[in-house]
């Protein structure tokens, strides 16, 4: 395997873990994202399970959509940075004590 199929793969799997976490901190299933983003369902299952590699525009949808919800993610060449702000914690909590 390259080392750019390599990094193709990680920057995908930073992607899906990514989603993944945030959509499930958030409690939001796979129909809420892609509601949010406007991309279809079956685009997010397929990124979440790397399946496909997500065009920028599809990437920038989903981030845009969890920014709106105060959650920034910043993929980095080895490592990803998610914040939450106050409010978003604060939902996230409330979803963790149910």
């Amino acid at each position: 395997m390259t080392e750019e199929v390599q990094d193709v793969l990680l920057f995908n799997t930073q992607i899906a873990v990514a989603l993944r976490g945030v959509r499930t901190a958030l409690a939001w299933t796979q129909q809420d994202l892609a509601t949010r983003a406007k991309v279809s369902k079956p685009t997010i299952a397929r990124i979440e399970s790397l399946d496909i590699s997500p065009r920028g525009d599809t990437i920038h949808a989903l981030l845009s959509a969890f920014r709106q919800e105060g959650v920034e993610i910043d993929m980095l060449a080895d490592e990803v940075i998610v914040r939450f702000t106050k409010p978003a914690l604060l939902h996230a909590q409330g979803n963790l004590s149910t």
